[in-house]
């Protein structure tokens, strides 16, 4: 009687944890569909519309939050950012440290500028999900571990970043 007795208590304190125990967790929300990204950090890729240039912005979550830690950019010109401390940057870019937090991203996104979210080592092309002019959410939030389990985890493909 006494096993039963700590069994149930280890079970009833399991069950707790699991609904308790909080994970931050990031979701691609397009207009039919949410998934889970595999990560907590992400870079968004575009082809600038007047440059015609690859613009990357590296964002990391910290829990119901997102934070642009790195710009990294090929050309300058209006709106780009043109002070700040200068990082390390792929080939052929330019790279600025950044800290603006935001509780969540809304990107237009159109086959014209390629948007295109990295997660280590995946990519899933959004401009190729969507209609022209969709905008996609990305939304930061902690959860609890079973919501976490259960979730729907983004479809992405292996590759890495495209740097021309």
């Amino acid at each position: 009687m006494r096993n039963i007795t700590k069994i149930g208590i280890v079970a009833v304190l399991a069950v707790i944890s699991i609904l308790i125990f909080r994970v931050d967790t990031l979701y691609l929300q397009l207009p039919n569909s949410v998934c889970r990204l595999p990560s907590k950090e992400f870079t968004l890729q575009w082809r600038h519309s007047v440059e015609k240039q690859l613009w990357q912005e590296h964002y990391t979550q910290q829990g119901n939050s997102l934070i642009l830690d790195k710009i990294f950019q090929q050309t300058f010109g209006a709106g780009s950012p043109a002070s700040g401390e200068y990082i390390p940057a792929p080939k052929g870019f330019v790279g600025y440290r950044a800290h603006i937090v935001m509780p969540q991203l809304n990107w237009v996104v159109s086959s014209n500028m390629q948007g295109v979210l990295f997660t280590d080592n995946s990519i899933i092309p959004v401009f190729k999900l969507v209609p022209d002019y969709t905008e996609i959410k990305i939304i930061p939030t902690k959860q609890n571990l079973i919501s976490f389990v259960l979730g729907v985890k983004c479809n992405v493909e292996p590759t890495s970043k495209t740097s021309e």
